[in-house]
């Protein structure tokens, strides 16, 4: 699995969760679904933001350069 993939799990599952923690409680008024929204939107956007990819290695790196040969 892709690290990009991995990430994209992460943030999709975390908003699956955060979407049925305040389905179970049930409260609909306008500042639960503010909440709900900074909840569940705010830290996978920060995630994303800050989840860099790894820096290739050696290997990837000579193996990359002899498939453009």
């Amino acid at each position: 699995m892709s690290t990009h993939r991995a990430r994209l799990y992460v943030a999709a599952s975390w908003m699956l969760l955060a979407l049925l923690v305040f389905l179970a409680f049930g409260v609909w008024s306008i500042g639960s679904v503010v909440v709900l929204a900074v909840i569940g939107l705010l830290p996978p956007i920060i995630m994303l933001a800050l989840w860099k990819e790894p820096s290739p290695t050696i290997s990837e790196v000579i193996r990359a350069t002899e498939e453009r040969r």
